[in-house]
């Protein structure tokens, strides 16, 4: 005979933000409580309905009424590296945070279920649940708002033979500081000149080299990270076959807690002409 437990479970979901910007974090907070007239169990579960599919909501994760965590299909590597974690409460509030979300994967309804559970002779049985509706959350995509411009130390002017030329490469964006930024200078659209992975190291010159063939420059390349959202290429010692159009591209991408990165945006500046002079500054000095 099964005992007879009253319905006293009450779930309190709150309401989640409703705009995120893409790499950052939500927060999932829900409150599940009891009477505790007998001994009973609590377990909570959330779950996701993407806004791009008619299909009922995806588990995300499932706290169970011992401890037990559960992920849904793609989300186990995730709460592995720690991209998806339970963050601690009091009270019956329990949160779940989400890390580095992205338009793609994470943007939608949310749902909270909160159930209560009694064992009886070692069995769990589920006595009751009720469903919380935390929101609609929207991911607000990187490529919305970031901008990449290229400017030239030689302000357009003419650039002397054997001299040193400075390009900067500066990035925008809402959730600059959220973006890990791969960036790559070009000349005329598709000699690659120096590039910067992110995780901000440096491509050998003898990797550029063998990109580009026998189409490389005559200058000694570097390129460095000045500031945030800043990165300097500096051309020294600048032949005649350093001219063209220079062009810089950055690749942002969110990730690294779940395990992968995804690319969320990819931008080109506009180019920047650069004219080396086929005559030396020191000549000039002597002709003028």
């Amino acid at each position: 005979m099964q005992l007879f437990i009253p319905d006293t479970l009450v779930v309190s979901p709150t309401p989640v933000a409703a705009v995120t910007p893409e790499g950052g974090d939500i927060t999932l907070s829900c409150t599940v409580t009891r009477r505790l007239l007998h001994p009973t169990f609590l377990s909570v579960t959330w779950s996701l309905r993407k806004a791009s599919s008619s299909a009922p909501p995806e588990l995300v994760l499932s706290l169970g009424p011992l401890g037990a965590v559960t992920t849904g299909p793609g989300y186990a590597q995730r709460y592995a590296m720690g991209g998806l974690r339970l963050a601690p409460g009091r009270d019956g509030l329990f949160s779940l945070v989400l890390s580095r979300v992205t338009a793609a994967g994470d943007q939608g309804a949310y749902v909270c279920t909160g159930r209560q559970w009694t064992y009886e002779e070692g069995v769990a049985r589920s006595v009751v649940e009720r469903h919380g509706e935390m929101g609609q959350v929207t991911v607000t995509p990187t490529g919305q708002s970031l901008n990449v411009t290229a400017s030239s130390s030689s302000a357009g002017g003419p650039v002397s033979l054997g001299a040193t030329l400075g390009l900067l490469c500066t990035v925008a964006a809402d959730n600059l500081a959220l973006l890990a930024l791969g960036v790559t200078w070009l000349r005329d659209g598709r000699h690659v000149i120096a590039a910067m992975d992110r995780n901000g190291v440096v491509l050998p010159a003898a990797a550029i080299a063998a990109s580009n063939g026998s189409s490389g420059g005559g200058a000694e390349v570097g390129l460095e990270r000045t500031g945030e959202g800043q990165y300097r290429l500096s051309l020294r010692g600048v032949a005649a076959r350093d001219s063209g159009a220079y062009t810089c591209r950055v690749r942002a991408s969110v990730g690294g807690d779940s395990g992968r990165w995804y690319q969320v945006a990819e931008r080109t500046s506009a180019p920047v002409v650069v004219k080396v002079a086929q005559i030396s500054e020191y000549l000039l000095k002597m002709w003028r």
